[in-house]
């Protein structure tokens, strides 16, 4: 699946859930979030979490690599969007438990076994669950500690091996993440 196919379903899915969770928002509250796990690993990121009820939560963030210079060898663009059920009665404190899916087009040039040059470039499209635990620092920050893990679909090219399709079950997230609540 191309860049721009991709660009285009990831706009539109946003779009459409921006469309169905604006009525319900109105009075209701909404935080701006990062991971620092991925700033650690030089993927900037940002995410917003609206407020569906006194036990969800919706998470749209965005993501990758900020360039070829920022690392040298990677580049990775993410979307994600996400649905959380809280175990508490108020979103941002407790256990939760997510749905998520997390498009993302990677190109990836690695020293593999010898071969020098080798490039993996493609798209992959991860479906999985995500548990955390998050601590309210104070009535405006809190801090979020998360693992997730599910099915990737990708579709990869390789230099060296050609096209190939799979499905593999793996990580689809691992998050140390800083929330401010805006509402």
């Amino acid at each position: 699946m191309s860049v721009e196919i991709m660009k285009k379903f990831f706009t539109i899915l946003v779009g459409i859930v921006c469309l169905l969770s604006a009525r319900t928002v109105k009075a209701q509250s909404f935080a701006v979030r990062t991971n620092i796990a991925e700033w650690a690993l030089m993927a900037p990121n940002v995410g917003v979490d609206l407020v569906l009820s006194d036990r969800s939560t919706l998470n749209i963030s965005v993501g990758g690599t900020a360039g070829e210079n920022y690392i040298k060898d990677a580049f990775i663009q993410y979307g994600m969007i996400e649905y959380r059920y809280w175990f508490s009665h108020q979103p941002y404190e407790n256990f939760f438990l997510g749905l998520q899916f997390r498009p993302l087009h990677y190109r990836l040039h690695v020293d593999h076994s010898g071969k020098k040059g080798l490039t993996h470039n493609g798209a992959a499209f991860p479906v999985g669950f995500n548990f955390g635990y998050c601590w309210p620092l104070n009535s405006k920050f809190n801090l979020e500690l998360c693992y997730g893990a599910g099915w990737y679909f990708y579709n990869n090219e390789c230099s060296l091996n050609g096209s190939s399709h799979n499905i593999d079950f793996s990580t689809t997230n691992i998050g140390l993440s800083i929330a401010y609540i805006l509402k």
